[in-house]
C-alpha cells in the first residue's frame, strides 16, 4: 500500500472532514468539465475516458488505499471490519486498474483502427474480435460496478459500528465520489462510446436483411 508521505495533503495533517470536503471539491471539477453527448464521436469520447475519468479514479484509488492503511493502523489488522473492507478493496482496485490498462491499450486502439479504417473505406462492417472485445469489457464493467457498491455497503457498515471514528466516514464519502463518477465514466462508455459499434452492426445487419 502506499504511504500517508505520498499524499498531498497527508492524511496526518488533515482535520476531521478533510476527506469529505476533498471528495466535494474532486466531484464539483468533473461535474464543471464537459462530458460526451449523444452525438459525440467515438474518438472524442476515448480521450475524455482517458484523460478525465481514468485520472480521476487512478487518483482516489491510491488516496482511498492510503486511507484505508491509516484506519488499519488505528483499528489493528485483526479489525473485523477492516480486514473485510480491506480484502475487498485490494481485489477491486487491482482489478479496476487492470480494466482501465486494457481499455487504453488494447480495446481504445482497436476502436481507433476501426474509425480510421472506416473512413477511409467508407461502410465497414467492425471486425468479429472488436464485437467480442466490447461485449468481454461490457461484462467486466458490470462486475466492476457492482463490486464498488458492494465496497461502499461494507464501509458504511464498518463506519456504522460503535467506537468508529471520523476516518471510516471520510473513506464512505471518498468512495461514494468514486461510484459516483464510475456511474458517469459506464454511461459515457457502455451507453454513447461502444453502441456506436455494435448498433452499427445490428443496423448494417437489418439493412442487409431488408
Amino acid at each position: 500500500m502506499v504511504t500517508l508521505t505520498t499524499l498531498s495533503p497527508s492524511l496526518t495533517a488533515a482535520p476531521c472532514g478533510a476527506a469529505g470536503d476533498r471528495a466535494a471539491t474532486a466531484l464539483s471539477n468533473q461535474a464543471r468539465r464537459e462530458h460526451p453527448r449523444r452525438c459525440s464521436s467515438c474518438p472524442d469520447i476515448v480521450r475524455h475516458v482517458v484523460h478525465v475519468h481514468h485520472p480521476f479514479l487512478r487518483e482516489q484509488l491510491t488516496y482511498l488505499d492510503a486511507l484505508l492503511a491509516e484506519i488499519g493502523r488505528q483499528t489493528g489488522s485483526e479489525d473485523v471490519h477492516w480486514k473485510r473492507a480491506s480484502g475487498l478493496f485490494v481485489k477491486l482496485r487491482t482489478e479496476l486498474e487492470q480494466c482501465m490498462l486494457h481499455e487504453e491499450k488494447s480495446v481504445f486502439p482497436q476502436i481507433e483502427r476501426w474509425e480510421r479504417q472506416r473512413y477511409q473505406a467508407g461502410t465497414r462492417e467492425p471486425p468479429a474480435d472488436l464485437i467480442q472485445s466490447i461485449h468481454a469489457l461490457e461484462r467486466w464493467h458490470a462486475g466492476l460496478f457492482h463490486g464498488l457498491w458492494l465496497m461502499l455497503r461494507r464501509a458504511r457498515d464498518a463506519s456504522e459500528a460503535p467506537g468508529r471514528g471520523a476516518m471510516w466516514r471520510d473513506f464512505v464519502t471518498e468512495l461514494s465520489a468514486v461510484c459516483d463518477d464510475f456511474d458517469q465514466h459506464l454511461f459515457e462508455e457502455d451507453c454513447l462510446l461502444l453502441p456506436q459499434i455494435t448498433g452499427w452492426q445490428v443496423g448494417h445487419i437489418g439493412k442487409r436483411a431488408r
